[in-house]
């Protein structure tokens, strides 16, 4: 399996198995273990299209400009198929607004936008109409540990919307997991 971890810093994802090749790519090699470096707002990246099998962007996309134009050339450089990993802060994180380099908060349903089966995604298609179509895997509202045993965690994700509306600013998440999977 071929892998790409966007953004890795210091920390580049490991194989699972022996034979995957993963490969780094973030703004700088100093204090990277970045394989590639690129300026992530900047498109097209260095890649062919439907070269990776899996992409990887954990704590990177809040701090890109154009979250659209990211999607569009995640899912060209993603194979059919192939599964895109997002990990950002919540929306009603408070690590979401203390980085001044975050440009972005993220909601659960941030990506419904290029998923055509979804209530957003069917109602604004400007997105998917642009050919850039994902169907979302998975979707996680992730909390610190004191309210994983209170069971709020189970509660907010078979709940998301109630969980949003009414007690997001008072148990406030700290981040959030989504898998997309590229439709060619």
């Amino acid at each position: 399996m071929k892998i790409l971890d966007i953004g890795c810093g210091k920390q580049k994802s490991k194989k699972t198995k022996p034979d995957d090749i993963v490969i780094g790519l973030d703004i700088t090699k100093k204090g990277t273990e970045a394989d590639i470096t690129h300026d992530l707002d900047v498109f097209p990246y260095p890649f062919q299209n439907n070269e990776f099998d899996m992409i990887i962007c954990f704590h990177t996309i809040e701090h890109l400009e154009d979250i659209p134009q990211l999607m569009s050339e995640l899912w060209r450089i993603t194979k059919n198929n192939g599964i895109i990993k997002i990990l950002t802060p919540a929306w009603n994180s408070v690590f979401s607004y203390t980085d001044i380099t975050h440009k972005h908060h993220l909601t659960p349903w941030s990506f419904d936008y290029w998923d055509s089966t979804t209530k957003f995604g069917k109602k604004f298609n400007h997105y998917t109409s642009k050919n850039t179509h994902f169907k979302i895997r998975k979707r996680r509202i992730l909390f610190e540990n004191q309210y994983k045993y209170l069971f709020i965690e189970s509660l907010a994700n078979i709940f998301p919307k109630i969980y949003s509306i009414f007690f997001g600013w008072i148990f406030p998440a700290t981040e959030l997991y989504f898998e997309l999977q590229t439709k060619k």
